[in-house]
C-alpha cells in the first residue's frame, strides 16, 4: 500500500493543512473500494451531537495510547450500503489526544460515513477516514457501493451548500475519488476540474492525467501563469506526477511542447512520460532535451536515448552523481550523436 505523509501530501505536494492530522504523522492513503467491502454501514448524513462516554486505549503500530470514547448521533439523509436503522443513530469513535493521524468527527459534520458492527451497534471503520465529503440533497445513483459513494463526492463541485464551500471539502473530495478508477470517477473529476479553487483544480487535473486523459495536458499548456499561492508550495510538481504518468504515444506532440514550459516540474514531467513511452517516436524530443537548463531533464533524455539504442554504456548513472565531468562527458556524447543523426 501507498503511504503519504501529512505534511507531504501525495509524492510532491507540500500543503499547509489545517490541524488536523498529526502533523508530519504517515497515514494509509484513503481505499474507497476497500472501505465499501469492509463496512457493515455506509450512510449519509449530518453529526447531531457528540459527547465523550469516557476512556478507552487504541492501538497504532506497536503503541498502545490512551483515547477519548466518543458516541455521535447521526441525523440520516440515506443508506447506501445496509441499513435501514431509523432516521438516526448512534455510533462510537475514539479520538487519542497524541497526533497519530486519526480523524475526528465534529458536531454538524455532513459527509458519507462508513460503520462497522460493535458490540453497542455501530462503530468507526477506518479512524483515519471516517467519513469523506458530501452534500445534502445529492440525486441518488444506482449501482454497487462505490458507484453510489462517487455519486455523493460528485456532488461536492455542484452543490451550493455552505458545507462544502471550503477548499479542503472539495480537496478531500479529490483525493477521494483518485482513487477509485472507474467511469464515473473519471466524470467527476472532471467537474473537479473546473473548481474555482486551484489546489482543487490542479490535483483533479494530475488525477486524470494519471488516467491517461491527454485532454488534461491541453489544460497544462493553458495556464498562463501556473498558480501560486502561500498555502501551498510548488503547486506544479502535483501536476509533474500525473504528467509522468502519462503512457499515450498520441501524446508525443504535446509532450515535447511541454519541454519548453517555463516551469520545470511541468519540464521534469514531460521528459519522464517520453521516457516512459519510448521508441523511436520519441527520439526527436529527446533530443531536443538535451540542450534544456535543468540538469535532471538532461539526465533524464539521456537515459531515454541509452535505452532507446540499447547503448547502455553511455548511460549516466545516479542523478547524484550527474554533475561537473561526468555531466559534461556524457552530454558530450549523446550531443555528437545527435548530430550523427541529423
Amino acid at each position: 500500500m501507498r503511504r503519504t505523509c501529512v505534511s507531504i501530501t501525495g509524492l510532491f505536494l507540500v500543503l499547509t493543512l489545517p490541524a488536523r492530522r498529526g502533523e508530519g504523522t504517515v497515514v494509509p492513503e484513503i481505499d474507497l473500494s476497500r472501505m465499501c467491502g469492509s463496512a457493515d454501514l455506509v450512510v449519509v448524513g449530518r453529526v447531531r451531537t457528540r459527547n465523550q462516554k469516557g476512556w478507552t486505549t487504541v492501538h497504532v503500530g506497536t503503541a498502545t495510547l490512551q483515547a477519548r470514547d466518543y458516541v455521535v448521533n447521526l441525523e440520516v439523509e440515506k443508506y447506501l450500503k445496509g441499513g435501514p436503522a431509523g432516521n438516526e443513530f448512534n455510533f462510537t469513535f475514539a479520538l487519542s489526544d497524541t497526533p497519530v493521524g486519526h480523524k475526528g468527527v465534529p458536531v454538524g459534520q455532513f459527509g458519507v460515513f462508513f460503520l462497522g458492527h460493535s458490540q453497542l451497534g455501530y462503530k468507526i471503520l477506518d479512524p483515519y477516514y471516517p467519513y469523506v465529503p458530501a452534500a445534502p440533497g445529492a440525486p441518488g445513483v444506482d449501482g454497487s457501493c462505490t458507484d453510489r459513494v462517487t455519486g455523493e463526492l460528485a456532488y461536492v463541485f455542484e452543490s451550493p451548500d455552505p458545507s462544502v464551500e471550503s477548499r479542503w471539502a472539495r480537496f478531500d473530495a479529490v483525493r477521494a475519488l483518485e482513487t477509485l478508477q472507474s467511469s464515473r470517477s473519471t466524470a467527476a473529476l472532471r467537474k473537479a476540474t473546473r473548481d474555482k479553487d486551484s489546489l482543487v483544480r490542479i490535483w483533479a487535473m494530475s488525477a486524470l492525467l494519471s488516467r491517461n486523459d491527454l485532454s488534461m495536458l491541453e489544460e497544462v499548456e493553458k495556464l498562463r501563469p501556473i498558480p501560486s499561492e502561500p498555502h501551498v508550495q510548488n503547486l506544479t510538481a502535483q501536476l509533474r506526477f500525473g504528467i509522468e504518468r502519462v503512457r499515450d504515444a498520441r501524446a508525443i506532440p504535446q509532450l515535447a511542447r511541454l519541454l519548453q514550459n517555463r516551469d520545470v516540474n511541468i519540464r521534469r514531467g514531460a521528459i519522464s512520460a517520453l521516457r516512459g513511452i519510448g521508441g523511436e517516436e520519441v527520439v526527436k524530443a529527446l533530443k531536443a532535451a538535451l540542450e534544456n537548463t535543468d540538469d535532471e531533464v538532461v539526465w533524464t533524455a539521456i537515459l531515454g536515448l541509452a535505452e532507446i539504442t540499447g547503448d547502455l554504456d553511455h548511460g549516466p548513472g545516479a542523478q547524484e552523481e550527474f554533475r561537473g565531468k561526468q555531466k559534461e562527458q556524457y552530454l558530450n556524447y549523446w550531443l555528437n550523436w545527435a548530430k550523427s543523426r541529423k
